[in-house]
């Protein structure tokens, strides 16, 4: 390739090698890769949140989704605060990493699970669900 490193993305280069990844030496790119991860997963927990108050078939399934969105919020929150702290403080890095991949298990947990919720909000659904929407009435020029 020309004398340039397929391992690094220099300025001589024109595209992104297709197996690259962050080299451990930039440690700067890594924390603000998570930090931008963490960001869009509290904005995809938020919007879980958001059906805080909807209509639930029991009361069991609104407390759970009302605990898995706080979950699925919060790990992420704390994500970032253990990236904040590992930029300040490099000798207490490994203890916050350690908290990191402690909560991750728990984050998939709670995503899987509010992807079943979903799913069995669908079972019993209200008769005007299956009503066919005549669109002709709702955008005239077709």
């Amino acid at each position: 390739m020309d004398g340039v490193s397929t391992n690094r993305i220099g300025e001589a280069q024109t595209k992104i090698p297709t197996f690259y990844s962050i080299s451990p030496a930039n440690s700067n790119q890594r924390n603000y890769t998570t930090l931008t991860a963490c960001v869009i997963a509290v904005i995809f927990g938020a919007i879980h949140c958001a059906g805080w108050s909807l209509s639930f078939r029991s009361h069991t399934e609104k407390i759970l989704w009302r605990i898995l969105s706080i979950i699925i919020t919060s790990i992420p929150v704390f994500i970032v605060l253990d990236v904040a702290f590992a930029l300040r403080a490099k000798n207490l890095a490994d203890a916050f990493w350690f908290l990191t991949l402690f909560s991750l298990p728990f984050y998939i947990v709670a995503r899987v699970m509010l992807l079943i919720l979903a799913f069995m909000g669908l079972r019993n659904l209200p008769p005007g669900a299956h009503t066919i929407v005549e669109w002709t009435t709702f955008i005239p020029h077709v």
